[in-house]
């Protein structure tokens, strides 16, 4: 069963919640080895070093946040001087981020629809992350075409993700469907791979369940 077959519909409503625990469980799972507040408390340093390393992040760059969540990286991020652009489709995680990260001079949480205003209009980001989102997403050539139209050429975008497994959002089935996208594969039409690291370990799960590539925009158009 897909989504693309009418059996099963993609329910973005998951991503619906109505306070931060909500949102933390949504963002970070259980995934056996460490619940929520473990990865949280782990996860999130280890993946702000590895950004500042993969994208040679420095002070006053404009970095995309793709999935953003509640703003858990970014409020790391403008704490180190980056201002940040997050990007989600939950209305209530967009909210929550403005509250989380407290930093309205560098940071601003907006709609796929309202980031594709700005990117129309010349808008242009530095760098960019996705940290498990692409795994989530019913159309991911629609979200790396909006990623890649929002960067410069020549910036970096770094992704964390399940090495193989898709878990997109459905109703009538499992909550969470595996599809057979490559996410890899189809990162790699649109960026140049420059690195691949496996995920930290320590970090609160196994790291041979997921990887963290470094992608480089390296022609203008698609």
């Amino acid at each position: 069963e897909t989504v693309a077959d009418g059996k099963l519909c993609y329910n973005p409503d998951i991503f619906r919640v109505r306070n931060l625990d909500e949102a933390r469980r949504i963002i970070l799972t259980n995934e056996g080895l460490a619940d929520t507040d473990e990865r949280w408390r782990k996860e999130t340093p280890a993946l702000v070093a590895g950004l500042c390393r993969e994208l040679n992040l420095r002070k006053n760059q404009l970095l995309l946040d793709y999935g953003c969540g509640v703003g858990r990286l970014a409020r790391e991020l403008c704490a180190l001087g980056c201002s940040v652009i997050g990007v989600d489709i939950s209305p209530e995680m967009r909210t929550m981020a403005r509250d989380y990260v407290g930093n309205p001079k560098h940071f601003l949480a907006l709609s796929p629809e309202e980031f594709d205003l700005l990117t129309a209009n010349g808008l242009r980001c530095d760098a960019a992350y996705a940290v498990w989102v692409l795994q989530h997403c019913v159309n991911p050539v629609e979200d790396l075409t909006r990623i890649f139209s929002g960067l410069r050429l020549h910036a970096g975008f770094h992704v964390v993700n399940n090495r193989e497994l898709r878990a997109v959002p459905v109703t009538g089935g499992s909550v969470w469907l595996r599809d057979n996208v490559d996410i890899w594969e189809l990162t790699a039409q649109f960026f140049s791979l420059s690195s691949t690291r496996q995920f930290p370990a320590g970090a609160g799960i196994a790291p041979h369940l997921a990887l963290c590539r470094t992608y480089l925009k390296t022609r203008d158009h698609l």
